[in-house]
């Protein structure tokens, strides 16, 4: 009885030893857990602090972004612009200038959009029709961009001279914060219009020849218009063809070779990526290539050329597949060997 007393008196003990180092641990993982706690939070607390101040870092440098921004834009347009562009008349600050009118102009739904200009269809006063190209200053904030747009300008009138084939500039409006391009509305583009009318080898022929002769009275004056595409091909209702945007045109001299990489995918010749390249022949690839997509349809050209454009092999069959065959061959001259050869 004595023995069993005394066992069940150690068991208790021991017992109450382990309750009592099980307590023990259990404070000591809590205050450990509660410490754990408190390093997190404080670590959670300085995260919150570092972004906030790299959120103010990122304001304050965007500020000064649009302010550097604003500052070069100024200098070009009124410091470079009138040196650039010398025919530029100054900004008219009491030109009329509304959401849908510019001083004679009424303005119509868009035509075209680029990076810093809109087209816009447009009636003079008088009731001739006229596009619109609206440039936004804002988006010319580069040196490069305002020769480009000084070559627009000029090379579209000097071309307008020695060429009908070509939608003429007729007027420039300068406001404050945009430049108005007025230019002959020379109806739809290549593309609208071979959905509305059947293009064999005859019609295409007439549509192209009108732009192999603006070509060719480019060159004579030495410019080179690098952005020869269906978009930039307009037939208004008489059938008669322009060619527009001249705004990557460039002029070169006789044995000056081309540098720029410009152009347009499943357009511009091959060896315009190497920049190094003869410029008087880049136009004349791309004219084939938009007599090609005439005679082949947009959707072939789409799937067949541009995807793999730079691959001559297997397009050669699938030419004389979908062409004739005086068509196949001039096609087959220039997937193979290029315009420089």
């Amino acid at each position: 009885m004595t023995a069993g007393r005394s066992s069940r008196s150690l068991l208790a003990v021991r017992d109450g030893r382990a309750q009592e180092g099980s307590g023990r641990r259990s404070r000591e993982f809590a205050v450990r857990d509660d410490r754990d706690l408190q390093e997190l939070l404080a670590y959670v607390r300085t995260l919150q602090d570092r972004e906030g101040e790299l959120i103010e870092s990122v304001r304050i440098l965007r500020r000064k972004y649009h302010a550097a921004k604003a500052e070069n834009r100024h200098l070009v347009w009124n410091k470079l612009s009138s040196v650039v562009m010398v025919n530029l008349s100054p900004p008219c600050s009491d030109l009329e200038e509304t959401q849908d009118r510019v001083g004679p102009y009424t303005l119509g739904a868009p035509c075209g959009r680029g990076a810093s200009a809109t087209v816009l269809s447009g009636t003079h006063a008088s009731g001739h029709s006229v596009a619109v190209k609206v440039v936004e200053k804002a988006g010319v904030t580069r040196y490069r961009g305002l020769e480009r747009l000084r070559n627009e300008m000029q090379h579209t009138r000097c071309a307008q001279d020695c060429t009908p084939h070509v939608a003429a500039l007729l007027d420039v409006l300068h406001a404050p914060d945009r430049l108005y391009l007025v230019l002959e509305h020379g109806g739809v583009d290549l593309y609208r219009h071979a959905d509305r009318v059947d293009v064999d080898e005859r019609r295409a022929r007439d549509l192209v020849k009108p732009i192999a002769s603006a070509i060719a009275s480019l060159q004579t004056k030495g410019i080179v218009h690098h952005d020869l595409k269906g978009e930039n091909v307009l037939v208004d209702a008489q059938g008669h063809v322009r060619l527009t945007d001249f705004g990557l045109s460039e002029c070169y001299t006789k044995h000056q070779r081309g540098r720029a990489f410009c152009g347009s995918p499943g357009f511009y010749a091959p060896e315009v990526a190497t920049g190094d390249y003869d410029p008087w022949k880049v136009d004349v690839w791309s004219l084939g290539c938009v007599a090609l997509e005439l005679l082949a349809g947009r959707d072939w050209f789409e799937e067949h050329w541009l995807a793999p454009y730079h691959a001559a092999d297997g397009k050669v069959d699938r030419l004389r597949q979908k062409l004739g065959p005086a068509s196949a061959s001039a096609a087959r001259c220039m997937t193979e060997r290029g315009v420089s050869d």
